[in-house]
């Protein structure tokens, strides 16, 4: 549900010449971030069960999941770091204006 949502959030963040670069990093993230959930929930889940029975399938999995609940909690909190794109604007705008103020001419 949140992919389309991703994308438009993270390039809305940058100029529109660092779209490009914008966008390769936002990718490379989501299958970072991907690979790496599925690396350490799989860690949690052997640490605490395996698959030999019910019960210790349960016993893996409740804790995985917590670790995965944990790593979206993460993830919530860094996407609402992101600025908006009419922060980095005016910020942008007002560095461009403190440096023509202070540059030497």
């Amino acid at each position: 549900m949140a992919l389309p949502t991703v994308p438009t959030a993270v390039l809305s963040a940058v100029a529109p010449h660092e779209m490009g670069k914008a966008s390769g990093i936002n990718y490379m993230a989501q299958r970072l971030g991907g690979v790496f959930a599925i690396a350490i929930s799989t860690a949690v889940f052997s640490a605490n069960g395996n698959l030999g029975t019910p019960a210790s399938v349960t016993s893996g999995f409740k804790p995985a999941l917590a670790a995965c609940a944990g790593l979206a909690l993460a993830a919530t909190l860094s996407a609402m770091a992101i600025p908006s794109r009419r922060a980095a604007v005016t910020r942008t705008v007002r560095m461009t204006a403190e440096t023509r103020v202070n540059s030497p001419t």
